[in-house]
């Protein structure tokens, strides 16, 4: 079976549509949402804010937090960015060059860098999301492949789009950051989760890394676990309102991003390879005012195939 060129937007998360409501105006204790807080809706906007308001949110972390700074105050001002820009098909970059991207190990002796493949529309066309498409499609790469569910490995494309000189990232695990090479370019499609890969060329020692995610920023984090952001996470899940499996709940804090008193760094994740959950997760998230927990940036693997379903 030869592969497809056009390949549909992966789910991330799906809402049920019919959420009823709650008209109880008791006062709320801190740490426990009503009814009404926990409605479909609610839930909807804290894990996947619209574009409007993760702006605002972006523009908030900036002014409020006076102490950020260096490489941590990029990636705040990279994501805002990335969201006020007017996207063309010139504009697509690689996944390397994203102000934040996901590493799951998803095999023994498969972890990298993960971008999904998808769709997006431009000026009333479809066309796929990532950069990579590109590249390989312009080296008839794609042409080489005669089945699907199979992680291909693309070296003649990655030795010439990096000049033979693959590039270093910054990545972050549960408890350090570090640094590594990048060592292939990759591709699968299986139907329900298609993605590119950046495998990762690690040391012994650092194979041995719980990693998270990458940025070639220089962040500066303050590892550790935040318990009440944590437990807020949990509480804040209305486990009726989801379609496919969700390990939204499951979310633990990792570490915060200095210079800021509200934002923090998490993920849904068994290691060292993921055999436990269906939907393992990255994510930034910022502590508003009144408690709730908002999603700035995310990444979630629909390991279960709901998605096609």
């Amino acid at each position: 079976m030869r592969i497809r060129l056009q390949v549909a937007l992966p789910l991330l998360f799906t809402t049920i549509i019919s959420c009823t409501s709650d008209t109880d105006t008791s006062k709320k204790n801190e740490s426990t949402l009503t009814k009404s807080e926990g409605s479909c809706e609610t839930l909807w906007a804290n894990m996947a804010p619209e574009k409007t308001s993760k702006i605002g949110l972006l523009k908030e972390v900036l002014s409020e937090n006076k102490e950020l700074a260096g490489d941590n105050k990029k990636l705040i001002q990279g994501l805002l960015d990335k969201l006020e820009a007017t996207i063309d098909a010139a504009d697509l970059i690689m996944a390397i060059d994203e102000p934040l991207f996901p590493i799951y190990r998803l095999k023994k002796n498969q972890i990298g860098i993960i971008r999904k493949a998808g769709s997006m529309e431009i000026d009333g066309e479809f066309i796929d999301n990532a950069k990579e498409h590109e590249i390989l499609q312009e080296n008839f790469a794609y042409q080489s492949i005669d089945s699907m569910g199979v992680l291909v490995n693309f070296p003649e494309e990655f030795s010439e789009l990096f000049n033979d000189n693959p590039p270093s990232i910054n990545y972050y695990s549960i408890s350090r950051k570090s640094r590594c090479k990048l060592k292939s370019l990759s591709f699968l499609d299986d139907q329900c989760l298609t993605y590119y890969q950046y495998d990762l060329n690690l040391t012994d020692a650092q194979n041995k890394d719980s990693i998270l995610f990458g940025s070639k920023l220089s962040l500066d984090l303050d590892f550790g676990s935040f318990p009440e952001i944590d437990k807020a996470l949990k509480s804040q899940y209305t486990g009726n309102c989801m379609d496919c499996p969700s390990n939204y709940p499951d979310q633990k804090t990792f570490a915060n991003l200095k210079g800021t008193t509200n934002v923090y760094f998490t993920f849904a994740d068994s290691f060292p390879v993921n055999t436990k959950l269906a939907a393992p997760s990255r994510s930034l998230v910022m502590k508003k005012k009144d408690g709730k927990i908002i999603t700035l940036w995310s990444s979630e693997l629909d390991l279960s195939g709901c998605g096609c379903n």
